[in-house]
């Protein structure tokens, strides 16, 4: 039951990764400092949708009545979200947003 759960909840997380607005301008990525990359970054399309990212090199995400932590890594301009079942989501630093390939946008609020 709890591994279906995960995977209900790594599909849904994807498909709103995927959906999670336009792809942005081509922006300039800039460094980011582990302060400044902590604190909560909100979707556009949901306040109940949102990551946030504590000092300690860990992350929280609510998808509406879901949740999933994890570890996130950062190497210059890139984040990686590590959930706990070893599934890894990336995203790309552009000013106080991040940004996954698809062009999904996450805004720091």
């Amino acid at each position: 039951m709890r591994k279906g759960l995960l995977m209900l909840l790594t599909v849904g997380l994807l498909t709103l990764l995927g959906c999670a607005g336009t792809p942005g301008k081509a922006g300039k990525s800039v460094s980011v400092k582990e302060s400044q990359l902590t604190g909560k970054y909100g979707n556009p399309m949901s306040a109940d949708i949102y990551i946030e990212f504590k000092d300690d090199g860990t992350f929280c995400d609510k998808f509406g009545s879901r949740s999933a932590c994890g570890k996130y890594v950062r190497d210059g301009n890139h984040v990686t979200l590590i959930l706990e079942s070893g599934t890894s989501f990336d995203f790309v630093v552009e000013g106080n947003a991040l940004v996954t390939k698809e062009g999904g946008r996450y805004t720091k609020q």
